[in-house]
């Protein structure tokens, strides 16, 4: 279960980034925050992973996909997926808090884990992305990045033709592939 100064941390973060600051800055400069992986979003990927790290192996799962299910690029081979109690609830209308954890290996075995991916679920975040905050994890759930050296935290691919938000979108609206 998601702390609840996570949640607040987490309403905190987005009121600040929708409103901006009071530094009268410009179009331009909005223009400027990148679609992901600010420190922001790192900080924001951190928190949750405070939060859910030591618990997530605990929750359930998706309805026949429990235990080592067959996964592709970027995430592994396979992988073991985890949903917290908002997810479980109603897995077609995910409300705000659901968290996904896919732990992703690169062969069918526990010794091959390689990383982690997370999809969190901010109301209104995201909007043209189903309002999932996305992030990939070391298995020890430091923040990732690309080989661009960009955080994998936040709006992971927006407007790109790579990443989590062109991949999924392929997955329809709720942009789940489980569903």
């Amino acid at each position: 279960m998601i702390k609840h100064s996570f949640i607040a941390l987490s309403i905190l973060a987005f009121a600040t980034t929708a409103c901006g600051d009071d530094d009268g800055g410009s179009a331009a400069d909005a223009a400027e925050e990148p679609a992901f992986g600010s420190a922001q979003d790192v900080s924001t990927a951190q928190q949750l992973w405070s939060d859910v790290g030591s618990t997530y192996q605990t929750w359930g799962t998706f309805p026949g996909l429990s235990g080592f299910v067959a996964s592709a690029a970027p995430h592994g081979a396979f992988a073991k997926i985890y949903i917290n109690d908002t997810v479980a609830a109603d897995i077609g209308a995910i409300a705000d808090g659901g968290v996904i954890i896919k732990e992703n290996y690169t062969a069918d075995n526990d010794n091959a884990f390689d990383s982690i991916t997370v999809m969190y679920k901010k109301v209104g975040y995201s909007p043209d992305a189903a309002d999932w905050f996305w992030a990939k994890l070391s298995t020890t759930g430091d923040v990732l990045t690309n080989p661009a050296g960009v955080s994998l935290a936040g709006r992971v691919g927006l407007g790109g033709d790579s990443g989590c938000i062109p991949c999924h979108q392929g997955a329809g609206s709720d942009f789940l592939f489980s569903n």
